[in-house]
């Protein structure tokens, strides 16, 4: 899925230097393309194949967290006959230490976490827990905190909407989603603070998710991100920011199956994923 598998690659020979034994690795399984049809492959002869296929990309025979994608794009039988026995096996024969899910739509990540047996140790959700939306806390923290889930809360820049140069033209938030990034950008603007360094600050002191995952593309932003874990941000400003969105705040869209969105959910500007 992330560069036609050229990320796994290009992660594989990084690895190879001796990092391995270094780092907590996690990968995916399930999705394998952008369309929404031929893109997704949950069965379970494909989900032991996944892994072997990202093994050799990555050169090493365990994965610390592995993680079906994006799963509510297929039916959910297809989930919890298919792809989770599947999982389960991987790590009972210790190919991986945890097993997990990832997606969008928190009420559906939520009931299949309390469906799938045993439970997932871990649940990747994405856009769900930054200065645009908070419905992680109402949602899906009880399930977790419940069920002792590892949580990974990623795209806190909201998929590039709280960044300078704004979201990619493929992202499927409602067009005043992006407005209110805008506004908060201008908004820190007099003070000289950044967008990027505040969204980051605001995700990482949530006291139950156990890794913020943020995408960097060079040294300089991984330094950047570095710095921005210093100190802590002003209550005050987080309620400006609060008053400025108004009624986007967790204003959420509707991605992969009709039936498995979250209450209120609206369409997108985009169909892409």
């Amino acid at each position: 899925m992330y560069g036609d598998t050229l990320s796994e690659t290009r992660l594989g020979v990084a690895l190879d230097d001796g990092y391995r034994d270094r780092i907590a690795l996690a990968t995916k399984a399930g999705r394998y393309g952008k369309d929404p049809q031929a893109g997704f492959d949950y069965s379970y002869d494909r989900i032991l194949r996944s892994w072997e296929e990202s093994s050799r990309r990555l050169r090493t025979d365990y994965f610390d967290v592995f993680q079906l994608h994006d799963v509510e794009y297929v039916h959910r039988e297809r989930i919890v006959d298919q792809a989770w026995p599947a999982m389960v096996r991987l790590k009972d024969e210790e190919k991986v230490g945890h097993i997990g899910i990832s997606g969008y739509p928190l009420r559906y990540l939520a009931q299949l976490a309390v469906e799938l047996e045993p439970p997932p140790e871990t649940i990747l959700t994405y856009c769900h827990y930054n200065l645009l939306n908070t419905s992680f806390d109402e949602i899906l923290l009880p399930t977790a905190r419940e069920l002792g889930i590892g949580v990974i809360n990623a795209s806190v820049t909201h998929m590039g909407v709280l960044t300078d140069r704004g979201a990619p033209a493929w992202h499927p938030a409602p067009a005043e989603v992006h407005m209110a990034g805008r506004a908060i950008r201008d908004h820190l603007g007099p003070s000289g603070l950044r967008v990027t360094d505040v969204a980051l600050r605001f995700a990482v002191a949530h006291s139950y998710v156990a890794t913020t995952c943020v995408g960097m593309r060079s040294i300089d932003e991984v330094e950047q991100n570095l710095g921005a874990l210093d100190g802590e941000l002003d209550a005050q400003l987080l309620v400006e920011i609060e008053e400025l969105i108004g009624p986007v705040m967790n204003l959420n869209w509707a991605q992969g199956l009709p039936e498995y969105n979250d209450p209120g959910s609206i369409a997108g500007r985009s169909s892409s994923p």
